[in-house]
């Protein structure tokens, strides 16, 4: 099953849009007085498995600057084809083929359409094409045979197709926007980015402890840091002035100045476990002061003993023992209800710390800190705890989890390799039929030029492992050459913008270079690039001045700065032009410029020579 060509006559910014997604097959539309006539011949050019990936039917890259439609063409796709959506096709063709040696061109009833196939493989099959019947071509047999992958790590602003069985759409703006489980509702004072951290660190664990080792373009981390984040501890730990303008109790910031003076007498390992109990704590005061309506009449807390959690549970108890005494009610029922949450939280650290599950780690230069070690447990593990810091946790998030020697880019990847990952292993609902599209937006976005260099080969080489058994179309957008490079011209759409045309696709016949192996510096220069610019475009602005003050007539005074400019010039073909508009524009003034830098530098140099001497 691989969908071939969509003509889209309209959707968004594209109009009339004839996309060929074949490689196989070279297929054109054109129209003549309302009479369409639909060419499909086989591709001479076309290599059968030329990804050496048996599960891999296609590979389109869909190429473009920004604004010329790629992303809305991935947004047809996801918003009419996958099963269970309610479309809105109306007068749009889609050709696909059902196996090897069978297709369908999907016309709507009213299209007068001429299809010369010298294939052989096609067959027309019309559609209703009104608003009520519009969903008979997703209901289609074999159409509907397909699911749905769609990823983007941007997050859009765009409404996102989500909770249809045909579709399983991770990208960012998605996840974000999904209801909360009901798991999730108790999170009461967690924020969406909370549950989207979880989320996500839970994806990439399930990846991490899967039992198929999976080839990862970076080192596979040993370990999820745990970091304390301090501000809130600084908040009540302050002066008697401070606390008295921020109007929360005097004996409060006593408390905290006590114990964490008290807790600097620890040795490093036990003070990094106390400043987790005092982060807590802080964290469930700030929420709980912000509702508190008079707590003027809180008595003073006294530290008895060694033990901070001893202490810190003994202050809990006790502080809102007194807000009940002294008559106020609290305003927030689920503040309150936060309590035998918050000390549940505080005592499951030490049992995690005691059977393992949790560490102390240090690395050189760096502080103590706590980790959770990569094994099989730590998806439950993990998720317990996740579970209670969110459901205990008020306003503000007091602990930050990160993989151990990640980069931001490496985490990007990561996460696109967890949600697939997770789409396969933990899909809801149903399982995926065997025939998959992915659809991806821009994925080797934000990363060094090295990581774009090899995202194309990491990411085929990764998909075609993970969906072993199933067949797999992937269609990409990119803004860059090196997936350009990694793929024959009859793999890729390219896209350009035009001032007599509008916005144009244009397929392989239209596209006569090979790109195939191409140098990068060269696909940069094609329009769909940079419009054959191939510097910064402050740079190109600068030298423009340079170059319009060299042809202008009336300019007679050589600038010292603008020579100085050429002289900074690394492309040294462009330099070298320059520098002789320079000398036949200022022969003269030139000649004696050089005599007086060569004048300089003797000078320069019998002053070191006497310095020396």
């Amino acid at each position: 099953m691989e969908i071939h060509y969509l003509w889209i006559r309209n959707f968004r910014s594209l109009t009339k849009a004839s996309v060929c997604l074949s490689a196989r097959f070279i297929i054109k539309l054109t129209e003549e007085e309302n009479q369409f006539t639909l060419t499909i011949d086989n591709n001479p050019r076309f290599i059968r498995n030329f990804f050496e990936k048996s599960n891999i039917a296609n590979v389109t890259a869909i190429v473009g600057q920004n604004g010329t439609g790629k992303s809305t063409i991935l947004e047809y796709i996801k918003h009419h084809l996958p099963y269970g959506i309610i479309t809105t096709v109306n007068d749009d063709i889609i050709v696909y083929t059902e196996d090897e040696n069978n297709g369908v061109v999907k016309v709507p009833m009213g299209m007068s359409l001429n299809l010369k196939d010298s294939t052989g493989l096609f067959k027309k099959i019309p559609y209703e094409n009104t608003d009520i019947d519009a969903e008979s071509i997703t209901l289609d047999k074999y159409l509907s045979d397909i699911d749905y992958i769609n990823y983007s790590f941007f997050l859009d602003f765009k409404s996102e197709p989500m909770g249809y069985s045909g579709l399983s759409n991770i990208s960012t703006t998605s996840l974000l926007s999904e209801h909360r489980t009901a798991e999730n509702q108790t999170f009461d004072f967690a924020t969406d980015l909370d549950i989207f951290t979880k989320s996500e660190i839970s994806k990439a664990i399930q990846l991490f402890v899967s039992q198929k080792e999976y080839d990862l373009p970076f080192d596979r981390p040993d370990e999820l840091i745990i970091l304390i984040n301090e501000d809130e501890i600084n908040y009540f730990n302050v002066d008697e002035k401070v606390s008295r303008d921020k109007k929360f109790p005097r004996s409060v910031a006593l408390f905290f100045n006590e114990i964490t003076e008290f807790n600097n007498d620890y040795e490093p390992r036990e003070r990094v476990v106390n400043l987790f109990y005092i982060a807590a704590l802080a964290n469930f005061l700030y929420t709980e002061h912000t509702y508190a309506k008079n707590l003027n009449n809180i008595g003073k807390f006294s530290i008895i003993g060694r033990d901070v959690l001893e202490n810190i549970q003994r202050f809990i108890n006790d502080y809102l023992e007194q807000q009940n005494f002294h008559g106020e009610n609290h305003p927030s029922k689920g503040i309150a209800d936060k309590k035998s949450k918050l000390l549940s939280l505080l005592a499951s650290l030490q049992p995690l710390l005691d059977e393992g599950k949790i560490e102390l780690k240090q690395e050189p230069g760096k502080d103590l800190h706590l980790v959770f070690p990569l094994n099989s447990e730590l998806e439950k593990d993990f998720r317990s705890f996740m579970n209670l810091y969110l459901v205990s946790k008020g306003f503000t998030s007091y602990l930050d989890f990160s993989w151990r020697g990640l980069s931001t880019g490496q985490q990007s990847w990561l996460s696109f390799l967890a949600r697939i990952n997770h789409v396969l292993f933990h899909r809801t609902g149903s399982e995926l039929k065997k025939n998959i599209v992915i659809l991806i937006d821009e994925g080797d976005a934000g990363y060094h030029p090295e990581w774009q260099r090899k995202y194309f080969k990491h990411t085929l080489d990764f998909i075609s492992s993970i969906f072993e058994g199933f067949t797999v179309q992937l269609i990409m957008t990119t803004n860059t050459p090196f997936l350009t490079s990694d793929l024959p011209t009859s793999h890729i759409v390219f896209i350009k913008r035009s001032e007599q045309n509008g916005i144009e696709i244009l397929g392989e016949d239209d596209y006569l270079d090979n790109t195939f192996g191409a140098n990068i510096h060269e696909l940069f220069i094609k329009s769909f690039y940079l419009n054959g610019v191939v510097m910064g475009d402050f740079a190109k602005t600068k030298i423009q001045k340079i170059i319009d003050y060299l042809n202008d007539k009336d300019t007679v005074e050589p600038l010292d700065d603008y020579f100085k400019t050429i002289e900074l010039i690394g492309e040294p073909l462009l330099k070298r032009k320059l520098q002789e508009m320079w000398a036949k524009k200022f022969s003269d003034a030139e000649e004696e410029r050089i005599l007086r830098v060569r004048l300089a530098e003797i000078e320069e140099k019998r002053k070191r020579k006497n310095s020396d001497d």
